[in-house]
């Protein structure tokens, strides 16, 4: 079974939702997105980084979405305004208590085991 999982990458009003739907969990994913980010000079090249990665079989591990997708495990959240101009260089990485069928019941959703942390505390906890 695949663990699935969103990237919200969130300037302003404007969210940009990335999913990924093998390997969610914050040892893969977590780990992926923080060094990604740690490596990146600008938000763009991050995004870039994300969307041009591919697995071994050359299939891209992230893609776009519109929105948070129904059946995720995990969110992990980037405040680009806090990360680029406050020095809050936080990923928050939600563990979602469980499937929602609808994108409008993520307010109703009960999140549990939130993690807030740089990049690097994210890759030192969960790098194997």
């Amino acid at each position: 079974m695949a663990t699935r999982s969103n990237i919200k990458i969130v300037t302003g009003e404007t969210e940009l939702w990335i999913y990924r739907h093998w390997d969610g969990y914050p040892e893969v994913t977590g780990v992926d997105v923080a060094t990604k980010l740690e490596e990146s000079k600008t938000m763009t090249q991050f995004v870039s980084s994300l969307l041009n990665d591919k697995n071994e079989r050359g299939d891209h591990q992230y893609e776009v979405t519109t929105e948070m997708h129904g059946d995720i495990e995990y969110l992990y959240t980037i405040d680009v305004d806090c990360y680029m101009f406050r020095n809050n260089k936080n990923i928050a990485v939600d563990k979602v208590d469980s499937y929602y069928s609808d994108v409008m019941e993520m307010n109703r959703q009960k999140k549990t085991n939130q993690i807030c942390g740089t990049p690097s505390q994210i890759i030192r906890k969960y790098s194997k």
